[in-house]
């Protein structure tokens, strides 16, 4: 672990997120099991719409050189990340054997079935694994992940010439799981999630306590909606992305989910391409609507544009809403006594006023942005809140921050 050890305070590794639009680095004092913000920077990705961890090894230096030169870290130790389509999760249906084999046994079973799946070489993917909570059914009873070695070593390189030492490659799925614990304590009967929406696509996280149950996409991201926006309203991408900050989205009023919502085709389950079938029945048992923010506002002109803009989104985000409410219902469905918690929202483009709202309207659960947690008294995490670094964009990073 990284040096600066005082009594029982440290500081962490540097969380070093590679995203879309930028790279964001955190590190935390941790006192005890709670963690305090020491430092955060970000630079602009150059990946200009693609995958930056795709950039070639100078270019994706030179962007983890420029985010680490915008504030003091301490140490030069990093934990960093794989996004898809670079990784790959999986739901396995494991063997009794496998599930009581010694863990090395145990990694060399999957990692042979995730490369019978993936119909790669085994020779050519990093693969791991962990088991789920025992299910009814013939649900999953584990989750694989699996990257390319060579994605693998070009981040670790990139790092390496970048003068950080890499110590880990993670995924901000399971990173996202660890920030999502440091909120709030989740009892182990509820069904809680995290909704990333990041520019690419809106990716969703569901738990049970500490354990990762169910990771998909559920439909577009940020940078799609400005397109969106710009087709239904004739502007500019730029005018587009403006009036989304500045305005967001019409406040609907609705406290209960629309009998009207389409659920679409079936997307990808951890992974796979089948549907979770058959579709759900199980009530939510959720806890209200619980959005932030006001339910309204007395400005009329953001009235009339947040209902332009609402319109230009609404297919959009009812598509996204169905798929959640799918997972949540999917879940629920092979894990019977237990009861839909909140819907946590992180990404960049989870700063889309209204968005809370408008989900736990379609949804009729608790949706809330993950900064709205640190006030409360359960929160483990001290992270400030100067606006700078939106804890919602810096999410991954923090996660990435407290691996261990």
């Amino acid at each position: 672990m990284l040096s600066l050890l005082t009594g029982n305070r440290y500081r962490t590794p540097i969380g070093l997120d590679i995203g879309d639009t930028a790279i964001r680095a955190v590190q935390l004092r941790r006192t005890g099991d709670r963690y305090t913000l020491a430092v955060a920077a970000q630079t602009e990705s150059a990946a200009g719409g693609s995958s930056a961890i795709s950039d070639p090894k100078d270019r994706l230096s030179a962007g983890v050189r420029a985010a680490l030169r915008q504030a003091s870290f301490a140490g030069r130790v990093a934990v960093t990340a794989l996004n898809p389509p670079e990784v790959e999760f999986h739901a396995l249906d494991l063997p009794a054997a496998a599930l009581r084999a010694p863990e090395r046994e145990a990694r060399q079973m999957v990692h042979w079935e995730i490369g019978r799946l993936t119909r790669e070489s085994p020779d050519k993917v990093e693969t791991r694994h962990w088991h789920l909570p025992t299910a009814s059914g013939s649900a999953p009873n584990a989750i694989g992940v699996s990257a390319g070695r060579e994605a693998v070593a070009h981040l670790v390189d990139a790092c390496g010439a970048a003068g950080v030492v890499c110590s880990c490659v993670d995924t901000c799925a399971t990173a996202l799981c660890r920030l999502g614990r440091l909120l709030r304590p989740w009892p182990d009967d509820v069904l809680w999630g995290i909704l990333d929406v990041g520019a690419r696509q809106a990716r969703l996280l569901l738990c049970f306590g500490e354990s990762p149950v169910l990771i998909r996409n559920t439909g577009t991201g940020g940078r799609e909606w400005t397109q969106r926006i710009a087709e239904a309203l004739q502007l500019s991408v730029g005018a587009a992305e403006i009036q989304k900050r500045t305005h967001g989205i019409a406040s609907t009023g609705r406290p209960f989910p629309s009998p009207g919502v389409h659920v679409p085709s079936p997307g990808v389950h951890a992974g796979r391409s089948d549907p979770p079938d058959p579709p759900c029945t199980t009530p939510w048992q959720g806890g209200g609507t619980g959005g932030v923010g006001a339910r309204g506002t007395a400005d009329p002109v953001r009235n009339e544009v947040g209902s332009l803009l609402l319109g230009a989104l609404r297919s959009d985000l009812n598509d996204l809403a169905a798929e959640v409410k799918r997972s949540y219902e999917y879940v629920l469905n092979c894990y019977p006594g237990r009861h839909a918690g909140d819907l946590v929202l992180v990404g960049g483009a989870a700063a889309l006023r209204n968005l809370p709202e408008y989900l736990a309207g379609a949804l009729g659960i608790t949706v809330r942005r993950a900064s709205s947690y640190l006030s409360e008294s359960d929160c483990r995490l001290s992270y400030g809140t100067d606006g700078r670094h939106p804890l919602e964009a810096f999410a991954a990073a923090v996660g990435l921050a407290i691996n261990r």
